[in-house]
């Protein structure tokens, strides 16, 4: 990704490509780390992140942050909120991979702490690089 496609608009939701990265490293930074949190206590995600306020929020949190942060110091700050999470997943107790959490609605999904990293990740790192390459794609 360049200088100029990291500030594209992307063609799906109303943030940069810029702003799609930078919510991914609250994602990694701040959501995985609580959705754990929350599955070893066996409580559900607070309801806030589900709701139209949540997600407004998300959004312009998301769009604070990349306007602070360059490619290379979004990348840096990436790679040292994967590693705590690297190093969450060492504290998780092989009897503790079945506990459980509930996303917010309208999700409202309960997810397992293995589920969490084998589904809940990937899905959305997934879904949030599609969106990125569509719009580079389409712009290119």
């Amino acid at each position: 990704i360049n200088e100029n496609e990291i500030r594209m608009q992307s063609r799906f939701t109303k943030r940069t490509v810029n702003g799609v990265l930078a919510h991914i490293l609250i994602s990694t930074e701040k959501a995985y780390p609580m959705l754990l949190k929350k599955a070893k206590l066996s409580k559900p995600m607070p309801s806030f992140f589900g709701t139209k306020l949540g997600h407004y929020f998300s959004y312009k949190y998301s769009e604070h942050v990349a306007k602070k942060l360059n490619k290379k110091k979004l990348l840096l700050e990436y790679d040292i909120a994967h590693h705590k999470l690297e190093k969450l997943i060492h504290t998780i107790e092989e009897n503790q991979w079945t506990l459980n959490t509930t996303l917010p609605k309208p999700n409202n999904r309960r997810l397992t702490i293995l589920e969490i990293f084998t589904f809940q990740i990937p899905g959305h790192f997934k879904t949030h690089s599609d969106e990125i390459k569509k719009t580079i794609d389409f712009n290119s």
